[in-house]
């Protein structure tokens, strides 16, 4: 069923680049929300609310307090009104006995941009269990998209065009960078950006060195490529403090992920600062810049204490997805 998922949203997404319709309005709702649209209250009530909280709701293992991954947002359908189709991320969940087998459909910037709407409908309760469950890695994949594209259409309206023609020129990356980031330190393989408010700190690390090997991508070499830039170029607060990895605390995971079209090891992780007490999640991709023959990787990470760290890291996250190399 997943092959017939996948092939749906393929369709959709050429039958929306095909459509001459005027421009949508823009896509509503909470950064990492999910609207979700059932029949009745008691299917949400029941196992099938119970199978999206426990997998969108999950406590993320690479923060330092727990936070779930998405937060979600419930309508019966007879309140599935206009107002509502604007959110950006909608999961319509219903029962047709009708349907001899369950129907699983997709469509992108349906009623708004960016949007994804994910609509599944089975013959019965427990098949419609069933679907959900066996689908919901690739449902939040798609919506983990959406939230992207949104976070970096808004990127795109405020741009920080000194910054990203600096990039261009120095470095041969383009990256959408927004206002309030600024140059912190830049050496010929290394840059740090940050954004500074009084209560939350947001970083971009970008590092480059050769590429030789595929030895290169390896879990050890990465950290250890991590700690040594952010031990010479990161400074802490007091006299001889720096940035470093937490590895004893919250083990950084590790997933290969296709990044615009590039092979990218996704490291997730927390941060902690040697000699002082801040700290922090992060994330990282690496991959290979082919046109500089360079190993590439871009880094997020976020200072927040005593506040919600999520959509924060969200952001950093989505500005690093932007990558891309000129020549």
């Amino acid at each position: 069923m997943l092959g017939i998922f996948l092939a749906t949203l393929f369709s959709s997404g050429c039958q929306r680049k095909q459509d001459k319709s005027p421009r949508r309005e823009d896509s509503s709702g909470a950064t990492l929300e999910i609207l979700v649209v059932t029949d009745n209250k008691e299917q949400w009530d029941g196992s099938l609310g119970d199978t999206l909280r426990n997998f969108f709701g999950q406590i993320q293992t690479t923060l330092p307090q727990p936070e779930p991954r998405f937060t979600l947002a419930h309508l019966e359908v007879t309140g599935f009104g206009k107002m509502f189709q604007a959110h950006h991320n909608i999961l319509i969940l219903t029962v047709d006995p009708g349907n001899r087998k369950p129907l699983l459909e997709t469509r992108k910037d349906l009623w708004a941009e960016p949007q994804r709407v994910i609509k599944v409908t089975a013959p019965s309760y427990m098949d419609l269990v069933a679907e959900v469950d066996s689908n919901k890695k690739a449902f939040m994949d798609l919506f983990l998209e959406t939230d992207y594209a949104r976070a970096t259409k808004t990127d795109k309206t405020y741009p920080e065009y000194k910054l990203i023609k600096q990039l261009e020129s120095e470095y041969n990356i383009s990256l959408v960078i927004p206002v309030g980031f600024v140059l912190a330190k830049k050496t010929s393989e290394f840059i740090w950006l940050r954004k500074e408010t009084l209560k939350t700190s947001q970083g971009i690390l970008i590092y480059l060195e050769p590429y030789t090997d595929t030895v290169q991508f390896s879990n050890d070499n990465i950290i250890r490529r991590r700690n040594l830039y952010t031990m010479n170029w990161i400074p802490g607060p007091s006299q001889g403090s720096f940035m470093t990895t937490d590895v004893n605390n919250i083990k950084p995971s590790f997933h290969r992920r296709l990044i615009n079209d590039r092979f990218t090891v996704e490291t997730r992780g927390t941060w902690e600062t040697m000699g002082d007490f801040m700290g922090g999640p992060f994330v990282s991709y690496t991959m290979v810049d082919d046109k500089h023959d360079r190993l590439v990787t871009l880094e997020g990470y976020v200072y927040a204490p005593n506040a919600p760290k999520t959509v924060l890291l969200h952001h950093v996250e989505a500005i690093c997805r932007t990558v891309g190399f000129t020549d």
